[in-house]
């Protein structure tokens, strides 16, 4: 029954789609707060969650 339900809700390509759209947002965010802020250090710590997207 588990493996069925399992089945069911496996969408490779739908997950990989809302996988790189929550990604893409992630970035807008943090280009975003970086564009806020005049404190080097958070820009540079915010680049690096940038780039880790």
């Amino acid at each position: 029954m588990d493996r069925d339900l399992y089945l069911k809700s496996y969408r490779p390509v739908t997950d990989l789609h809302e996988d790189m759209a929550a990604e893409q947002k992630a970035r807008s965010v943090y280009e975003h707060l970086i564009n806020l802020t005049d404190a080097p250090g958070l820009k540079d710590t915010l680049r690096f969650l940038r780039e880790r997207e």
